[in-house]
């Protein structure tokens, strides 16, 4: 099977992960929203690392 993600869809998908934990880190979001969007950041970012 061949991976369905370019470099630049890899780079879009790293920096939006990186944005989430920044406006987690800062207090933007709270609570339920920050654990669901912390823990949807690192399966997109690691299914990306690996090219899944």
């Amino acid at each position: 099977m061949q991976a369905n993600r370019r470099t630049a869809d890899k780079t879009i998908i790293i920096l939006l992960a990186i944005i989430v934990g920044v406006f987690y880190y800062f207090g933007i979001i709270l609570e339920t929203l920050a654990i669901i969007l912390g823990n949807l950041a690192l399966v997109i970012v690691f299914s990306s690392i690996i090219s899944f």
